[in-house]
């Protein structure tokens, strides 16, 4: 899968359709981080992830790659694996990590918006994955904090992008059980 301008305008009026629709609701407490994991295994990728979480798909081909594993973190909140098959090598030197997560913020509007503040992008680096972690404060309705963390996962022919979306009550519980997770993951496809 390639990047057109178009398919990146579609990511982007989706995504930004998700983040203004999640923005509206208020979320809710989850367990504690201590909670047990629950592991899921299918066509090559395995993951565990805290066993309050919900599993919602793994499609093929996704939204925004060639498969796509969604699990719910909160009403705000989402871990998602973002798999881009390719026999190009050159294809997925196109997909890379910085130019991944500029589309996201681009995405989900934060560039430029009058009641986004706070906007803070840096690198971070979660076991041997390199990545970003983007935090911003949303005044659309109070003062709600959000953390998007964006890993990139390469293997042979694979590009793989792993995206935690959180808001207010689940950034500690994610930024608590990340490394868990990536640690756990593998990817054989």
């Amino acid at each position: 899968m390639s990047f057109t301008p178009k398919s990146v305008s579609t990511f982007s009026v989706i995504f930004l359709f998700y983040f203004l629709l999640s923005s509206c609701a208020k979320e809710s407490s989850q367990p504690s981080p201590s909670s047990p994991y629950t592991q899921y295994t299918n066509k090559g990728i395995s993951v565990s992830y805290p066993a309050h979480w919900v599993f919602q798909y793994d499609k093929t081909p996704g939204l925004y790659s060639d498969r796509e594993i969604l699990v719910n973190i909160s009403e705000l909140g989402t871990f998602t694996i973002h798999l881009h098959l390719t026999d190009n090598p050159h294809l997925l030197d196109v997909l890379n990590l910085h130019d991944y997560t500029e589309r996201a913020i681009h995405g989900l509007g934060l560039i430029d918006s009058p009641l986004i503040i706070k906007l803070e992008q840096k690198p971070i680096k979660i076991h041997n994955y390199k990545g970003y972690r983007v935090s911003w404060t949303d005044t659309f309705m109070g003062e709600d904090n959000y953390e998007l963390t964006i890993l990139e996962y390469t293997t042979n022919k694979n590009k793989v992008f792993v995206v935690f979306n959180a808001g207010n009550s689940s950034i500690a519980e994610v930024n608590e059980n990340i490394e868990n997770i990536v640690s756990r993951l593998s990817i054989n496809s």
